[in-house]
């Protein structure tokens, strides 16, 4: 015989059932909406990274350097294909969750582009990338070789003045020279100087006035014929973002001259890149053509290291002897010690540029010479500068001594910080365009930073089983900006 069981339940109890149902459910609805919350992070910086993530290729090969096109492949920034790629990405990852968040829109707030600034962001990324692979002492003893030098280059003296000065104490000997001369049909003249005595202020101003790569170069060396489009960036006007582009610091500009060292093409160190052949004799002195900006570049060279090498001859010994004596026999007839001080002074800024020409066709060859030189290190000899008239004359070489880079780090340095950043964008968009399906990027469309402004829509799960909450609650709407660059 089968027993029946009658079940029943109180009021009370189906209150209290109630109750609790609807408190569960009311926190499921509370963890699903944080659930939201947390999916809405995820997939906002899924979108941005995502973004930032498709960069230009050769850019990132070359030059080590992280930037989107915004142009994909055409010539114009397009705000909203960075959106709809944003937007997608942000579609795509969404369609994996169980939670039904939907990606409604998505706004690029503000951005920053490569060329901002006049390169500004590029040369905060170059610094940037220096910055992690270069050892601290190194980084000082850069910066403290960069400052010397500035101080160098900035010296108060002259070479053309003491040369001017040595050419009016020859012309004032000369005149008396030719006083002595009437005076001796007279039978009242002072001794003159039984044989000429070459003068090396006049020969070495005959060699300067040969071209500077004439003085330095032998004449088989074939130089680079590479020239830049007149539609560079920095003879156009550039497209410009919305948020202001990073600041450089004082050792952000040792930084970026050591990266161009590193990543660009200089007369010693060909890197086989598109485009220029002399990249960073370009960022210094920004001519169109490869063979010009060489020249100009060993200008600055001989100037400086002509100063350098004048500094390093008041301290050697035997260059003051050979000089006071090269001098005297010149213009010792004259009795007079200003005209042979100005003749011996000149002397030596003539010695000290023959120095300077043999220093530089040791930096051009590769090699390294001392920063300051003392006896040991010095090369040419008053007594034979023909010798140094040779091209293939060098100065002696040093291994602990400053290279062909080394000089040109200091030389961007000194450079304003506009002119090498936009020299560097002209240089940058000549190689990406060489590449093919490059051929229109333009560095003005390279988004480094964007603010990204996410918007979502997510419908409840469980409301609708709280009887106090059916509905009463709708679709749920977030917002989430998310700001990312290269360069922080």
């Amino acid at each position: 015989m089968k027993r029946k069981l009658h079940g029943n339940i109180t009021v009370y109890m189906g209150l209290t059932t109630g109750i609790i149902l609807s408190l569960v459910f009311s926190l499921l609805e509370v963890v699903h909406l944080v659930s939201l919350g947390q999916e809405k992070e995820i997939l906002s910086q899924l979108g941005a990274e995502s973004v930032l993530a498709d960069y230009n290729r050769p850019l990132w090969t070359d030059y080590g350097i992280l930037a989107v096109d915004a142009g994909y492949g055409d010539a114009q920034f397009q705000k909203a294909a960075v959106e709809n790629r944003a937007l997608s990405y942000v579609e795509a990852n969404s369609n994996n969750s169980l939670l039904s968040l939907d990606a409604t829109g998505v706004n690029l707030k503000g951005y920053t582009l490569l060329s901002d600034a006049n390169g500004r962001a590029f040369l905060k990324e170059a610094a940037m990338a220096e910055l992690y692979g270069i050892p601290q002492e190194l980084l000082q003893q850069q910066t403290g070789l960069c400052q010397q030098m500035e101080s160098d280059a900035t010296s108060d003296i002259s070479m053309e003045d003491m040369l001017n000065n040595a050419q009016n104490s020859l012309d004032e000997a000369e005149s008396l020279r030719e006083e002595n001369q009437e005076s001796s049909k007279e039978g009242t003249s002072t001794a003159l100087p039984s044989e000429p005595v070459e003068n090396p202020i006049l020969n070495v101003q005959e060699w300067r006035a040969n071209g500077v790569l004439a003085q330095v170069l032998p004449s088989d060396v074939t130089l680079s014929g590479g020239t830049l489009s007149d539609q560079r960036p920095s003879k156009r006007t550039l497209q410009t973002g919305s948020l202001p582009a990073p600041a450089i610091s004082a050792t952000d500009r040792v930084l970026y001259g050591l990266y161009l060292r590193d990543h660009l093409q200089s007369y010693t160190h060909p890197k086989h890149h598109d485009g220029l052949a002399y990249e960073w004799e370009y960022i210094l002195n920004g001519k169109s053509s490869d063979e010009e900006n060489l020249r100009l570049t060993v200008e600055k060279l001989l100037a400086l290291r002509e100063v350098q090498n004048f500094i390093a001859i008041q301290r050697i010994e035997k260059c003051q002897l050979a000089a006071e004596a090269t001098a005297t026999a010149l213009v010792g007839f004259t009795g007079n010690p200003a005209i042979i001080k100005g003749v011996k002074q000149g002397i030596l800024a003539a010695w000290a540029y023959m120095e300077s020409v043999l220093d530089v066709r040791t930096l051009l060859a590769g090699g390294k010479i001392p920063f300051v030189k003392n006896d040991g290190d010095w090369t040419s000899d008053i007594a034979n500068l023909g010798n140094c008239f040779d091209v293939n004359t060098k100065a002696k070489e040093s291994e602990g001594g400053i290279s062909y880079d080394a000089y040109l780090v200091a030389f961007t340095y000194l450079e304003s910080e506009t002119h090498v950043g936009l020299r560097c964008l002209d240089v940058a968009e000549a190689a990406i365009c060489a590449h093919p399906g490059y051929e229109h990027c333009r560095v003005d469309n390279l988004l480094v930073k964007g603010q990204f402004v996410f918007s979502y829509e997510g419908k409840p799960s469980f409301a609708s089983m709280v009887p106090a909450l059916r509905g009463k609650v709708g679709r749920y709407s977030f917002l989430r900006e998310w700001e990312l660059a290269y360069y922080t």
